[in-house]
């Protein structure tokens, strides 16, 4: 596997900037990505579930906005990695608010019991 550039970068953005007009072609980078995604998250959210859920957002998120992806301005993978890293930072904030939340519903039990 290459990360760093050469033939797969160029590869890459080929094929990002084919998947405007052919989104079927998105299925070639998310084979090419989706584990490298998966890792990324896992390594990231508490659980197997929550990392599956923040992979399977950003390729959905990916494809929604691949006509707005710049070649000129990042890699196709740097541009899908900043994809996961802010589904990543939402699905922590959701996940800090629920916290919250069910802290702040004991509380309110406990005050209501004394």
């Amino acid at each position: 596997m290459q990360d760093g550039g050469g033939d797969r970068d160029d590869s890459d953005e080929r094929l990002a900037a084919t998947c405007a007009a052919d989104p079927a072609v998105f299925g070639a980078l998310y084979d090419r990505y989706v584990d490298r995604v998966y890792r990324y998250c896992a390594r990231r959210l508490p659980t197997v579930e929550a990392a599956e859920d923040a992979t399977s957002q950003t390729f959905m998120e990916a494809l929604r906005s691949i006509g707005r992806y710049r070649a000129d301005r990042a890699t196709f993978r740097t541009w899908l990695f900043a994809i996961a890293h802010h589904v990543v930072v939402d699905a922590v904030g959701v996940a800090h608010h629920r916290a919250v939340d069910r802290l702040r519903v004991i509380v309110r039990q406990e005050a209501e019991t004394t």
